[in-house]
Order: C-alpha cells, then structure tokens, then sequence
C-alpha cells in the first residue's frame, strides 16, 4: 500500500496496513530542528500507536505532518538582581535553565551557584527546558539571588 506524506516534506511511502502512526513518523526523514511530530488524516490527528487499517487510511492517501520547529537563535530578556534587563542568545528552545545561567554569567558574571532564574513567578530547576515554558518573545526571566 503507498501513501502519501505531505506538509513538511513531500515523499511517498510504502506501508503495510499493520504498520503503527509512529513507525511511519520515524520512517519520515527530518532535522534536528524539528520535534513533535504527528501525522494528520481526513483532518483528523492519528494516533502513533494506532496501525494504518485501525486508522482506516486507504491505499493512495494523502497524510500531512505536522511539527514544531526549533527556534535556531533567539534573544531571551533577562532582569538582574538591581532591576536592569539585558539580553542573551541562545540558540534553541533545547537549551537548558542550566545552561542559561552559565550565558548569564558570561554576560553578567554572576555564578549560577548564586542564582535562581523565576519565569512567571515560578523559580526554575535547572534540569528545565525553554520548551517546557510558555516562553515567546516578550518574556522576561528574572534572576533570584540564593539565600546563604
């Protein structure tokens, strides 16, 4: 059976009908850039761990993919502990809240050992991801000195 794949990339595919959604995303070459992907049929969003017969997608059909891509650089605002904002770049929505603190401290030199970063109100763990947050391009991080 051959399908269709369009939307991101355009390929056509061979599929067997007990083939699941997801071992079809996998087949779909794509960049690093690109993560959360799903498949659409009939304007109806599959299931990855449904097969291609249980989703009732027939010989010669058409599926779009969709995905969310990676932001390659973008500015975050931040506010120090006086108040000031200043800008860092990063370059992905991959980048840790670990790793934000060590671009803080190579612009503000402030060690991350001394420092929370709070988004929304909320103090952040390191082990968080931009794309955990509702981040976007008014955002403002601010930096929280750590009590001794």
């Amino acid at each position: 059976m051959n399908i269709t794949i369009g939307g991101v990339y355009n390929l056509s595919l061979e599929v067997q009908p007990d083939d699941t959604i997801q071992s079809i995303i996998d087949r779909i070459p794509t960049n690093a850039r690109y993560y959360g992907k799903y498949l659409v049929y009939n304007h109806k969003r599959l299931i990855n761990s449904e097969t291609v017969e249980n989703q009732q997608i027939l010989n010669e059909s058409n599926l779009l993919m969709f995905c969310k891509i990676l932001d390659p650089i973008q500015k975050l605002t931040i506010k120090d502990f006086d108040g000031k904002t200043f800008q860092i770049n990063i370059e992905y929505m991959s980048t840790s809240i670990a790793q934000i603190k060590e671009l803080i401290y190579e612009v503000n030199h402030v060690s991350p050992q001394e420092m929370n970063i709070s988004f929304n109100g909320t103090i952040l763990s390191d082990e968080i991801f931009l794309q955990d947050t509702t981040v976007d391009s008014n955002s403002v991080f601010e930096m929280i000195q750590k009590k001794e």
